[in-house]
């Protein structure tokens, strides 16, 4: 029985263990910084309230135990490919193929500094923090929330509009900033899309600043040079890049994501494979992510058997972006979407991926109480931080 260890559990990591847990030729290992599974498309829902941090994760060592797969928790120090050995507590783990499935982090660009001042929306407990801290603003006595988000891709699009959507069902003002440093948002994106995302923030009041370059940060203010943005809550959203995983392999692009061959093995190794948002070979997406744990499982099948895989190309069936107020744009495949079909398959395909069937029903619940009523699904802040809030505003 052969050794396979997959680092990461996001759904590259899933994929491989779904396609060969049933393979009596593999012993599994899968390897997680984590103890849960959280569904990152969802983050920017989370952050604003909208949905409950619990609906999207599922506990790993339920999913290991239910896959009858082991499951490692921690970060992996070191790997040594030449021996085949990971580093991890301390410990060594042997292996006789390896996937990396680490997916990627937010970029700071070099100005690390500005982790202090600022949210992410790439980990569950960020997300988790910034909807508390904003729920905290939304009962106190403030009449307007300042927000600005510095990155203008779809997860700054997609949490500017729900945040927004959740101030003014709080009956608050609102002044949202989207600060992008390109001359354009959704860059790389078809110009029918970025035009109406800009038309979609203008009607609901959300600025959009673009060829505005960050200087610096600070508790109160975002700093575009000599223009300062005053702001309650500064989220940062510009960019994403591989994780420290991705430094035990030679070849990074400057976004250190791992470089591969056609075959989606890194640095010439024919034992290990780079599946998901790790590997630098196609854009970062969900779909293609599931593509490239297919062909990972496949590949390793193969070559068990001695033959050789061929080329792993993958196929882009399309994005959608699902803004507040019912409304998703993007495009399956080659057909355009744009309206309330676009916003109900997001969250459909979002229902399918979604681990555990209470989590399932959950989504839907709240997805529809949120159209229907207004409802957030998020449970708001603890009473007696409410009373501290009632004491400060009456003082």
């Amino acid at each position: 029985m052969k050794e396979l260890v997959v680092i990461g559990a996001g759904f590259a990591g899933q994929g491989v263990v779904n396609q060969l847990r049933k393979n009596k030729n593999f012993h599994i290992t899968i390897i997680d910084k984590n103890n849960f599974i959280s569904y990152k498309p969802l983050f920017p829902d989370v952050a604003a309230g909208r949905l409950a941090p619990e609906i999207i994760e599922y506990p790993l060592g339920q999913y290991a135990k239910s896959k009858k797969i082991d499951f490692i928790s921690g970060r992996v120090s070191s790997i040594n490919t030449n021996s085949c050995e990971i580093h991890i507590n301390n410990s060594k783990i042997a292996y006789d193929y390896l996937v990396i499935a680490t997916g990627v982090e937010t970029a700071f660009h070099g100005f690390d500094h500005f982790r202090k001042y600022a949210y992410t929306i790439d980990s569950l407990e960020e997300c988790k923090r910034l909807q508390h801290d904003l729920q905290i603003k939304l009962y106190s006595d403030t009449e307007s929330i300042k927000v600005s988000i510095i990155g203008g891709g779809y997860t700054g699009i997609e949490t500017a509009t729900h945040i927004r959507q959740t101030i003014v069902r709080h009956k608050k003002k609102h002044n949202i900033t989207v600060i992008e440093a390109q001359d354009r948002i959704l860059k790389g994106m078809p110009e029918w899309i970025q035009n109406k995302a800009v038309k979609h923030l203008q009607r609901s009041n959300i600025e959009v600043l673009t060829n505005a370059g960050v200087t610096d940060i600070t508790g109160t203010a975002v700093h575009l040079g000599k223009q300062v943005i005053p702001a309650d809550i500064i989220i940062w959203s510009a960019g994403m890049q591989g994780t420290d995983v991705a430094s035990f392999f030679s070849s990074l692009t400057r976004h250190k994501r791992i470089d591969v061959d056609n075959y989606l093995r890194p640095d010439g190794l024919e034992n290990v494979f780079i599946a998901g948002d790790a590997s630098s070979l196609y854009r970062m997406s969900v779909p293609i992510a599931k593509q490239y744990a297919e062909y990972a499982a496949s590949s390793i099948v193969l070559l068990e058997k001695q033959a050789v895989p061929p080329p792993f190309k993958a196929k882009d069936y399309g994005y959608i972006i699902a803004l507040a107020d019912h409304r998703g744009i993007g495009k399956l495949g080659i057909l355009p979407v744009d309206g309330l079909f676009g916003y109900l398959f997001h969250y459909f395909m979002c229902g399918l991926s979604l681990l555990g069937w209470k989590n399932k029903w959950r989504l839907l619940t709240s997805i529809l109480s949120n159209m229907i009523y207004g409802k957030e699904s998020a449970a708001p802040i603890r009473t007696a931080e409410k009373k501290t809030l009632e004491g400060v505003n009456n003082e």
